[in-house]
């Protein structure tokens, strides 16, 4: 996005959001992922995607990383998902740090 970050058309893309959480525990007392209805947040793609190798307990996966940025402060969490409607994109929510009037979030997607 680079300078002028807070120009309205740099949050062109209406993300599909899906809010996580946890529902009630089975009988094993496990609690299964649970995503809330869809909700729509504007924001837009910072740099380009970098994608690489990543462990995780044993494996390789292919892994793709990307920084988007919302105008203001949605309450967007880690484990959430973003879907980006143009390119089917289903992203992974990592991080989120908050900046100025902005909020920005790491997210991932498997290959």
């Amino acid at each position: 996005m680079g300078a002028g970050r807070m120009i309205a058309g740099n949050y062109s893309t209406r993300f599909e959001w899906y809010a996580h959480s946890y529902g009630d525990p089975d009988s094993f007392g496990e609690k299964p992922d649970v995503w809330a209805d869809v909700d729509y947040l504007w924001g837009g793609y910072d740099g380009e995607a970098t994608t690489g190798p990543e462990e995780w307990r044993g494996a390789t996966a292919e892994r793709v990383r990307q920084t988007i940025r919302f105008r203001n402060y949605p309450s967007v969490s880690p484990l959430d998902s973003l879907v980006d409607p143009v390119t089917g994109d289903d992203w992974r929510v990592e991080g989120v740090v908050w900046g100025s009037n902005e909020t920005v979030v790491t997210v991932y997607r498997d290959v």
